[in-house]
């Protein structure tokens, strides 16, 4: 369980009780004080009232005596952790948008024996006008309940923008993506045998997340029809991870991030880690209509080339 969504909880039971204290008694009020601002201090170090995980993450093996290696998958906005483990966008076996996001599949046959734990952890649910209406208007319907990382979205023309990473709702989320990484460490995992993967918007949040992580040097990120929402990486990169591994595919089609606008802004994210350890491809069979899945025949072998090559 992440630390936003435990806390979130053991809010909510306090919500039930009396607000006059009359469940308290006089001799553990002390006590009862002590405990109430443990949670405050905690829920506002982790951004609790800004933001909260929709569910618990989603999680799968690929088999072997033992679990030596985590994968983390944060997905795209509009999606949830389900679409990614069996590919199936609309719940009912019809994929409209993209050729392929069935990670369990892929990932258990290619890693087969090899001791990965996948998890793939839910957003938020965002209801931000900032979100919704531009997204409403692109697809041609009122939108709402949608899973968003952050209430905002980039600037589709501007190289170079960057999103408002002091709001509530950005910190939140970093806090939250951390804490899924942290937690992998804690369950045994060395932090070197972590790698981190991001779809969309996924990748905006979850690179921002894995480069300012300053634990420990992490094993190495991939970025799927993704970009680099923080120009300012080379100054704020964490130290231990200036020299990590970085793969990012994207298509010269792609109706969603723009090919130009990826490109550019990837610009700034090797600078951060050194041009010798960040790889770009560019995709030629991201198929229509939008040109923005997470997974096609030609990058998945080059996803499981990554990954191997550092196991």
């Amino acid at each position: 369980m992440g630390a936003s969504a435990s806390i979130n909880s053991i809010i909510e039971e306090e919500k039930l009780k009396p607000i006059d204290a009359s469940d308290v008694k006089a001799e553990s009020a002390k006590e009862e004080v002590i405990r109430l601002r443990k949670i405050l201090h905690e829920s506002i170090k982790i951004g609790t009232y800004a933001w909260q995980p929709a569910q618990e993450p989603l999680e799968f093996e690929t088999g072997g005596n033992a679990i030596t290696h985590s994968i983390i998958l944060f997905h795209g906005i509009g999606q949830q952790a389900t679409t990614y483990l069996k590919g199936d966008i609309t719940g009912d076996g019809k994929n409209l948008w993209f050729d392929d996001y069935g990670f369990e599949d892929f990932l258990k046959k290619g890693l087969e024996g090899k001791g990965f734990r996948v998890v793939i952890p839910w957003s938020q649910v965002s209801n931000a006008e900032a979100v919704i209406g531009p997204l409403s208007k692109k697809n041609g319907r009122e939108m709402k309940d949608l899973p968003s990382w952050v209430d905002q979205l980039w600037d589709e023309e501007k190289v170079g923008s960057s999103f408002n990473w002091t709001s509530d709702d950005a910190t939140g989320c970093i806090s939250y993506q951390q804490s899924i990484i942290r937690k992998e460490i804690e369950r045994g995992i060395k932090a070197e045998n972590i790698y981190v993967i991001g779809h969309s918007q996924g990748g905006v949040t979850g690179g921002r997340a894995v480069l300012t992580f300053p634990d420990a040097k992490l094993g190495g990120m991939i970025l799927l029809s993704s970009q680099n929402q923080s120009p300012k990486m080379p100054e704020i990169i964490a130290e231990k991870q200036k020299t990590l591994p970085i793969l990012a595919c994207h298509s010269a089609e792609d109706k969603i991030i723009s090919y130009k606008l990826a490109v550019g802004n990837y610009e700034t994210m090797k600078q951060a880690v050194g041009n010798s350890n960040f790889t770009f491809i560019e995709e030629s069979d991201n198929g229509p209509p939008m040109h923005h899945s997470p997974l096609t025949k030609t990058i998945k072998p080059k996803v499981l080339e990554f990954l191997l090559n550092r196991y």
